[in-house]
Order: structure tokens, then C-alpha cells, then sequence
């Protein structure tokens, strides 16, 4: 998928596959659930990281629970 920024990216898949940007963004702003993964690096730029032809972008759903 083609885009200069996560954001762009999302954008592009939006119009392939409609609904796609309201189960990863609430308005302009990324999910508080969803967390980004670029080149295997979690991002703290979020829909700002910048990135490259070759980047790979995972949207990963935070997972909580559990028994410490």
C-alpha cells in the first residue's frame, strides 16, 4: 500500500476496503486499543511515522489481563 505516513496508508486502505479506518482510528486519532509496529519496531510516532518504500506496518490490538 502506497503513503509518505501511516496515516496516508490508512487513508489508501479506506478506499479499497471502506470501514477499515473507523476500526483502527476514533476521528483523526489512532485507537487507544491499537498500537503500530513499523519495520518490527513499535511506533511512537503512531500516524506521523514516516516511512520508507520498503517499510512493513503491522496494527497490532493491545491485549491486557492475565495473571501477574
Amino acid at each position: 500500500m502506497e503513503g509518505d505516513t501511516v496515516r496516508q496508508v490508512i487513508d489508501n486502505l479506506e478506499s479499497l476496503y471502506p470501514g477499515i479506518k473507523d476500526r483502527l482510528c476514533d476521528d483523526e486519532h489512532l485507537r487507544p486499543s491499537i498500537s503500530i509496529v513499523v519495520d518490527g519496531h513499535t511506533s511512537a510516532l503512531k500516524l506521523r511515522h514516516h516511512l520508507r518504500e520498503s517499510s512493513e506496518v503491522h496494527f497490532v490490538i493491545s491485549i491486557s489481563g492475565g495473571k501477574s
